[in-house]
């Protein structure tokens, strides 16, 4: 099911803010899972007004696209020579 455009742009924008500000950006524990990056978003989410059921219609599958994010944020380190 497509979300509504007017409701799913403020769970756009949460989820491209909070993915910059806690993976791409953040500091990451070495032992930090995909899942727990999950539950974190979902919880920062609901605290933010943000349905869970509103962010999974709007990325699908929120663990792929962390698990995704994650790969991404050690392809920059490594490319920049540094370790994620």
């Amino acid at each position: 099911m497509t979300p509504d455009p007017k409701k799913a742009k403020p769970a756009e924008d949460f989820l491209d803010d909070w993915m910059e500000l806690n993976i791409a950006q953040g500091y990451l524990h070495p032992d930090t899972t995909a899942e727990g990056l999950r539950k974190r978003c979902l919880r920062d989410a609901k605290l933010a007004g943000i349905s869970s059921r509103l962010i999974e219609e709007v990325v699908v599958d929120l663990e792929l696209a962390i698990t995704d994010e994650l790969a991404a944020r050690k392809t920059r380190a490594a490319l920049a020579g540094k370790t994620a």
